[in-house]
């Protein structure tokens, strides 16, 4: 199904209907956005790397997002001088798709990595969080939160620290609660699920039950 969804969705259907000109640096961006999923998106060097101008690189970017493909997550920001708010994250909506393209078989639990969560975290998020409540943060001293919800007079931080402990609280995500009204912390872990104070660590594979039950939209 996912090999079907590739070679006819995405090679034929989507570069027919728009008339992509150049379908080489079009697949091969696809490829790109996959293997750098969950980073930050340089377009400048991007373009450089597939040998197209940057309004090229916007329009296939605009296309695959418009396909939903892919989502290009904004900064979360407040003091422009202090905080980075022009560069975007790249996130990939099926992880199927994603895994495809990249030629990798997910078989066990033990099989994903911190790239694989950071996405599966953002399509839970995106099940569940309007799109202009999410965000991410990052400072210019490239200190780094997720996920950023943004609920107006009061925000949610949520991290990923895929590992089968439990772990201290990011100093960003300190240094962000004395910024903001921040409610509680959430770090999503691979098996452990305590509330520790104002941190609640969460395993990833029960964290969209978790956002279920809390209502969130």
């Amino acid at each position: 199904m996912t090999k079907e969804l590739f070679s006819t969705y995405i090679q034929k259907d989507i570069i027919a209907f728009v008339k992509v000109a150049n379908v080489s640096a079009f697949n091969n961006l696809t490829k790109v956005l996959c293997s750098e999923t969950a980073n930050l998106l340089n377009k400048q060097s991007l373009a450089g790397t597939l040998g197209i101008s940057i309004n090229t690189l916007n329009k296939y970017l605009d296309i695959l997002q418009g396909t939903y493909v892919c989502r290009l997550l904004a900064p979360f920001y407040s003091n422009m001088r202090k905080e980075v708010p022009k560069m975007q994250k790249i996130f990939i909506h099926d992880n199927g798709l994603r895994n495809f393209i990249l030629n990798r078989e997910i078989q066990v639990f033990d099989d994903i990595n911190g790239q694989d969560a950071e996405n599966l975290v953002f399509g839970a998020l995106t099940n569940h969080i309007m799109p202009e409540k999410l965000f991410y943060y990052r400072t210019i001293s490239k200190s780094e939160i997720d996920f950023i919800i943004d609920h107006g007079e009061s925000k949610e931080a949520v991290e990923i620290k895929f590992q089968s402990r439990a772990c201290s609280i990011p100093a960003a995500m300190r240094n962000f609660a004395e910024k903001y009204n921040t409610g509680k912390f959430i770090i999503i872990t691979k098996n452990v699920f305590k509330e520790s104070g104002d941190t609640l660590f969460v395993p990833l594979p029960v964290f969209e039950f978790y956002l279920f039950g809390k209502g969130l939209c």
